[in-house]
């Protein structure tokens, strides 16, 4: 996790009927998830404590223009509604960047790297709690370049949250197995 992030949460493991429905919300263009799905983040995003703002992690022109939509800006809308705090379009996806649906955590860093910057039309309260929104949390790469830029721009308090965390197949089995064996005890 990027230092400049006070705190990160997800609100369950990626893995089965979640990934599916995350997979058809942003693949299968499937909009009318983002509701559910945000309702679903709300004990993660409570946790974080009083939020000021929420942020969605921005999509490079090319890849909303080609997917119709931001998955981030979605869900955060919904959050934002369920939850009366004001979403802002603080960033932009300034560098397009390769899909990082399979890359190790070295690669996304480096495709990170320079990728966001500062809305032009955006003015920071520094006062605020600024919470990063993401639909799936792996390495941290993402919302830790985003944090990153938050906190150039002299953002204080910045969290994040993400639906779901993706974690690697081998602890993905293990974490199943300790699940199996809590629960048939």
């Amino acid at each position: 996790m990027h230092p400049a992030i006070v705190k990160a949460r997800a609100s369950c493991v990626y893995d089965g009927w979640i990934a599916k429905s995350v997979q058809a919300f942003k693949y299968d263009r499937e909009r009318d998830r983002a509701r559910h799905l945000a309702e679903y983040i709300g004990s993660a995003f409570v946790d974080l404590g009083s939020a000021d703002v929420i942020v969605p992690v921005p999509l490079h022109p090319k890849r909303q223009a080609w997917r119709g939509f931001n998955q981030a800006e979605l869900l955060a809308e919904h959050l934002g509604e369920i939850h009366d705090v004001p979403i802002e379009s603080a960033l932009l996806r300034v560098r397009e960047t390769d899909v990082q649906a399979h890359s190790n955590r070295d690669d996304r860093l480096a495709n990170m790297e320079g990728a966001f910057g500062v809305n032009p039309n955006w003015s920071i309260d520094r006062g605020a709690h600024y919470v990063l929104l993401d639909d799936v949390y792996t390495t941290g790469a993402t919302l830790g370049a985003c944090a990153e830029v938050l906190d150039a721009a002299g953002a204080k308090t910045i969290s994040a949250v993400a639906v779901a965390f993706d974690i690697q197949k081998r602890d993905l089995e293990q974490y199943r197995v300790s699940i199996r064996n809590s629960s048939s005890q």
